[in-house]
């Protein structure tokens, strides 16, 4: 699998080296295969400023992203969970999960 972002190219053959690509080109292969959707449960600014520590939590429990604009964490981790449950079901409903499952066992290598 070749995933591509602006001018760079990775080339992923296993289910490890697809663990370690970063976010950003996982998100934007699922979109240039028509799977964009999948990438709407996650908010990659909150994700960014939780990874990089741009975020504060005020006195009263308020969180705050990096622009100042108050999170509502519970919200974002129940739509998050929500979106994963219904992925989940996309994925049992098509056998899609067995292959990645059966990929994975068999060290990346198909027969399909």
């Amino acid at each position: 699998m070749h995933i591509y972002l602006g001018r760079g190219m990775k080339h992923v053959s296993t289910p490890k080296e697809l663990e370690k690509l970063d976010l950003i080109y996982k998100l934007n292969f699922l979109k240039s295969h028509e799977l964009g959707f999948f990438g709407k449960s996650i908010n990659r600014n909150l994700r960014n400023d939780i990874a990089h520590l741009k975020f504060s939590i005020e006195e009263n429990g308020t969180i705050r992203d990096s622009g100042g604009r108050e999170v509502n964490i519970d919200d974002t981790i129940a739509y998050f969970w929500d979106s994963v449950s219904e992925i989940t079901s996309i994925f049992d409903e098509t056998k899609f999960m067995k292959l990645i499952e059966q990929g994975a066992r068999e060290g990346g290598k198909s027969n399909d």
